[in-house]
């Protein structure tokens, strides 16, 4: 706000009066005692509802009331007001407009004075041309002091106030510039408006460079204490880039100067045609300017308000600590943010407003009281400190949270404030706890401990690295883990510790078995976990690590891994490993949405080249068909030898059959190229048959066998050739659902049965027990083949109602048999799915009691994928098993997961060997060693081992021969009913 200034140099005179906050007069111009009739002497007499001495008056002659004068709105809006307003005396009611602008303090923006103008309307309109002129500035003062009081946005308010500019001074384009500063670099226009026939000429808020023409203008505003005109009159002229670029013929600019921030420049363009300025034009003009000027100051200061508070807020808001403010008077909290009410359980308007104290117990951990220690630690901040202190709240639900917090005092007028910040450390806490106990047991583990610094320097061992490695702890300290670095093949590839290192470094921990080499230079395998450790700033520190001596393991896993997974051979995976790996390329398939193929490959008259040239011949024939086989795929297909001269390929990540055919054409060509063996060229053939997941079937057992049957038809084609599954898939799915359908009540109609195998002792050639089967009996179809049925029960859940009825069906008929034989035991197989069931330890067990049957006769059948499911929780339901006397079996050992570190885990007592190998025993080195091996195994763990599939006496004398304790077959029995197998008892 300018000053009062009693040198009018305004077209027409106009009265200013300056008052105090509280209305006091301080200052008035001659202008204003005339208009008034009073002096400033008398004016200090009278009261804000006569001010001025004399009452005022609207148009319609009712009086102006207190709350109504402009003087009063400005100080309680703090924005601009006027009005016109009558003014009585002795002659006649006078007409004067009034403009009252409050004058606000940049920290506090409460108005400290308020300045008034007054103009004598009538006196205005005794002159005509004169008089339409100064009518025409004083609307549009009163025009542009009306916007500004307003309550609209930073933005609504220029936009208002341009638009006005448009009109008033009939321009095409008016703008605001930021800043108004030729040292500045770069402006902004903040707002502008426009004519609609003359379109924008600057794109809001977008940084603009200031060029040299473009400086000299902004320093002449600024240099000039009123407009700086662009006309025909004027000494300046408009540059020529402006008046090109932006169509300028006239222009009209003054520097704006806000009480807060750097100038700002108002500038007015006349596009259409050249303009020559007033002097009334320039004065009004320079009016409007120092009114936007005004009203710049209150806007940019509410909105840097506004934008701190926001800030604030936001910082707040999203701080990782519990934030609340406390009023010190009440105690209570008069604002929170979303993490304290998420700390103390509470909705956040309920806990604004509630009392400080009550979230506290009554006491702290050292008995103080609670309320007494946190009033101490309130007037510590109220008198300057900001304590950080360790306390103890309580939530909503009663439980105590240990905290650190952390109080500071709020600048407040005529208040006391404290903000609390509040993180919660109880983790913190428990870890302390933690580490005690940690220090204790890393002294007591079985396993090898050592800790290194951040550059694998070692810091600690244990007594257990000790008796591992033969090294003491002062033989270590300051050396590197390479001290027992072995030349094993795991440590001789530099990519092995790159890796290594790589993962740990990263804050990764790295699990893995190495080959190391104790003090006395012998080998022995660690099962190794390095952890790296963090600071509180997330920087690694240390890494420790835990070994455990795995040599025996590894080497009877080694052994039984390769037997069971590979073909002696060929050195290509067998079926068993094969299976394993389509199993996973169908979760995967199912995952990517992709097309996976199995190629079932036999070779072309093989039995002709065994006749002839003799089996060495054949072996050799197998192992370099292998091989081109696998050169002729890409890296990640399996190739694997199923037996004879039948091999299994799997194709993952298929996009079309195309590629499949691609892939079979290279194949039959690579096989079909002479090999010289022995001197002596020979040629083979390949038929190969396939079939597609998921088109052909879902099962990895049934694609096999539909690749099986298209490579017959492919040598029924003619041989060399390759040949698609076609199922007929309508008829299959309908036989599928119609099967389903009959299966969901098959188990109330009483349609299920139990079968019994005999299980026979080797050595006393003697039925110990059966293996209770399912059998199901359709109305219409017949006996059904479990292979057809169970897995749809799988599938569906079914298992789990079926399974129970199987169970209980068992122990009823056990506990009869028990009444010939008390020894008699039963084998009862249980299915993944029934095993997930959360209620099964609840359900066996109370099958169990309700049957009578003594559970030490009772033997559970699980299948070795099912108890890695889960791990944690499987050992615990197979102990609670364990506990009641149930023993347990492994069902199909050697085909599932291929990992037997559970066989030292879980509380098994049986081991069951599959069909598939005892089929073969006789005929097939490789399964024959496998037998061997796992039962010389099972009695090294003390584990009965028992036979299934047993159809030869060939296959009996075999296993006798291996000191094999149980078998079961057709040999002895097929599966019997109840009845038939309870004369067998008898």
């Amino acid at each position: 706000m300018r000053a009062v200034n009693t040198d009018l140099r305004s077209p027409f005179f106009q009265g200013i009066i300056e008052q105090d906050a509280a209305g006091n007069v301080m200052a008035i111009n001659p202008v204003a005692e005339n208009l008034l009739r009073l002096n400033q002497q008398a004016l200090t007499q009278h009261t804000m509802q006569s001010v001025w001495g004399g009452k005022l008056y609207r148009s319609d002659q009712k009086q102006i009331t207190k709350e109504q004068h402009p003087v009063f709105i400005a100080l309680h809006s703090h924005m601009p007001s006027s009005c016109i307003a009558y003014l009585y005396n002795s002659e006649h009611f006078q007409s004067i407009l009034i403009t009252s602008i409050p004058i606000l303090d940049p920290e506090t923006l409460m108005p400290i004075k308020v300045i008034s103008t007054l103009l004598d309307v009538v006196a205005l309109q005794k002159t005509d041309n004169v008089a339409q002129i100064q009518l025409h500035q004083l609307e549009a003062i009163e025009r542009i002091s009306r916007i500004n009081l307003q309550a609209g946005t930073f933005k609504e308010t220029l936009h208002s106030s341009l638009e006005a500019l448009l009109d008033i001074f009939d321009c095409d384009r008016a703008a605001l510039i930021y800043p108004c500063d030729p040292s500045a670099g770069e402006l902004t226009i903040p707002m502008e408006c426009t004519r609609p026939e003359w379109p924008g000429a600057f794109d809001l808020d977008l940084n603009v460079p200031i060029d040299n023409d473009t400086a000299v203008v902004l320093q002449a505003c600024l240099d000039n204490a009123g407009p700086v005109r662009y006309d025909a009159l004027s000494f300046h002229s408009v540059p020529r880039q402006i008046k090109e670029e932006f169509s300028v013929k006239s222009q009209l600019m003054l520097a704006l100067h806000p009480k807060v921030d750097k100038p700002w420049g108002l500038v007015i363009h006349h596009c259409d045609k050249p303009h020559v300025f007033t002097n009334e034009e320039l004065w009004l003009f320079d009016e409007i300017g120092h009114r936007l000027a005004e009203s710049l100051s209150s806007l940019i200061t509410l909105r840097n308000m506004k934008e701190s508070e926001e800030r604030f807020r936001t910082l707040v808001e999203n701080a990782p600590e519990a934030i609340f403010v406390l009023d010190v008077k009440s105690n209570r909290i008069i604002d929170a943010n979303e993490n304290a009410a998420l700390l103390f359980g509470r909705p956040r308007d309920e806990l604004i407003g509630s009392n400080y104290l009550t979230l506290s117990p009554g006491v702290q951990p050292d008995g103080q009281s609670s309320s007494e220690l946190a009033c101490r630690f309130v007037n510590d901040t109220v008198a300057g400190e900001t304590p950080v202190y360790e306390w103890v709240y309580q939530n909503s639900r009663g439980n105590h949270i240990v905290c650190e917090t952390r109080l500071v005092k709020l600048p407040a007028a005529g208040k006391e404030l404290i903000r609390g910040s509040i993180t919660d450390i109880s983790g913190r806490k428990q870890t302390e706890a933690q580490q005690q106990k940690f220090s204790m047991a890393l002294e007591q583990t079985a396993d090898a401990i050592m800790i290194t610094n951040a550059d694998g320097i070692i810091e600690y061992t244990n007594k257990s690295f000790e008796a591992i490695t033969g090294y003491s702890l002062a033989e270590v300290v300051g050396k590197t883990p390479r001290i027992l670095k072995s030349t094993g093949p795991t440590q001789n590839q530099p990519a092995f510790y790159e890796k290594l290192w790589r993962t740990i470094k990263s804050g990764e921990v790295f699990n893995d078995v190495l080959i190391n080499k104790r003090k006395d230079g012998s080998i022995y395998y660690e099962e190794k976990t390095i952890t790296p450790l963090k600071s509180a700033a997330g920087e690694i520190t240390h890494f420790i690590s835990t070994g455990r001596d795995i040599s025996e393991r590894m080497r009877t896993q080694e052994y039984l891994q390769f037997l069971a997974h590979h073909d002696v051979l060929t050195q290509l995976p067998n079926r068993v490993l094969f299976i394993d790996r389509l199993e996973h390329a169908i979760i995967n398939a199912n995952r990517n949405n992709s097309m996976i193929a199995v190629l079932f490959a036999d070779l072309d008259r093989f039995k002709f080249i065994n006749d002839t040239l003799g089996h060495d011949t054949g072996d050799l024939v197998l192992k370099m068909v292998s091989g081109r086989f696998i050169s002729s795929l890409r890296s990640g297909d399996t190739v694997s030898r199923q037996g004879g001269d039948e091999f299994a390929i799997l194709l993952e990540n298929i996009k079309s059959t195309e590629q499949i055919t691609l892939i079979c054409e290279k194949l039959l060509k690579s096989v079909s190229q002479s090999m010289l063996i022995n001197e002596q060229e020979l040629f083979v053939s390949v038929s190969i048959g396939i079939s597609v997941f998921p088109g052909d079937s879902l099962n990895p057992q049934v694609l096999i066998k539909h690749a099986d049957i298209a490579m017959y038809r492919a040598k029924e084609s003619g041989r060399n050739n390759f040949q698609y599954f076609s199922p007929e898939m309508s008829s299959r799915a309908a036989e599928r659902l119609t099967m389903e359908t009959s299966l969901r009540k098959a188990l109330e109609r009483g349609e299920f049965s139990l079968y019994y195998q005999p299980q026979i002792s080797l050595h006393g050639n003697n039925l110990i027990g059966f293996e209770a089967l399912l059998r199901w009996q359709h109305p219409k179809k017949g006996l059904i083949s479990p292979l057809q049925f169970i897995p749809i029960l799988e599938e569906t859940g079914l298992i789990v109602p079926v399974g129970e009825w199987v169970l209980e069906s068992a122990c009823h008929q056990l506990k009869q048999w028990h009444e010939i034989d008390h020894e008699l035991h039963l084998s009862v197989n249980i299915s993944n799915r029934q095993f997930n069931d959360r209620n099964l330890e609840e359900k066996f067990h109370s099958i169990i009691r309700c049957s009578g049957v003594n559970p030490a006769c009772l033997e559970l059948e699980l299948t070795e994928s099912l108890l890695m499911m889960n791990p944690v929780k499987t050992e615990q339901i197979l102990n609670s098993f364990c506990d009641i006397g149930i023993g347990l079996s492994i069902d199909d050992f050697g085909t599932g997961y291929s990992s037997l570190s559970y066989l030292r885990r879980f509380p098994l007592d049986t081991l069951k060997i599959d069909r598939s190998f005892v089929r073969d025993i006789t005929t097939d080195v490789n399964d024959a060693a496998l037998i061997s091996a796992i039962i010389a195994m099972a009695k090294s763990l003390q584990l009965t081992v028992i036979a299934e599939g047993v159809e030869t006496h060939d296959q009996l004398e075999f296993l006798r021969g291996l000191d094999c304790e149980m078998a079961q077959g057709f040999l002895f029995h097929k599966p019997l009913p109840a009845f038939d197998a309870g004369r067998l008892i008898k």
